[in-house]
């Protein structure tokens, strides 16, 4: 278990499980209780489950990027994959410049791990303790 959660977030990995079933043992009426069909069918679906969320992220960040506005200031908490695929969409597709703030809470580093990414893509990045929200909410308009 260790292991499966080294650098996640427990809540991800548990939402994930749990889509994960209710997608595959969705309309479980329908599936066949004999064994090899049944795992079969699970296998199908459980396909099917990660096809759909893998290209969820892309669908997401290309609805999503239009609300990125050229100059202005994002803030951000922690580390999302969607919130950073909207981002660099928005930076990298769209050729937009925007400045991002990080907020990093402990104890995972991921507001750190994302500011890497953001400036790895040339958005001018700044990281900071969540602690101090109320200092730099002022500054930031999404």
């Amino acid at each position: 278990t260790k292991y499966l959660l080294a650098n996640r977030s427990h809540i991800a990995l548990s939402s994930s499980c749990e889509l994960f079933l209710n997608h595959v043992t969705r309309s479980s009426s329908h599936l066949e209780t004999t064994t090899p069909n049944f795992r079969s069918q699970l296998l199908e679906r459980g396909t099917r489950f990660v096809e759909f969320s893998l290209s969820s992220r892309d669908r997401i960040s290309s609805v999503a990027s239009p609300f990125v506005r050229e100059g202005t200031t994002v803030l951000t908490h922690g580390r999302s994959k969607v919130v950073e695929a909207v981002l660099l969409r928005a930076a990298r597709v769209e050729k937009k410049r925007f400045n991002v703030i990080v907020l990093e809470g402990r104890p995972d580093a991921g507001g750190a791990k994302t500011a890497k990414a953001y400036d790895a893509a040339g958005i001018p990045t700044t990281v900071v303790l969540d602690a101090a929200m109320g200092y730099v909410m002022e500054k930031v308009k999404v």
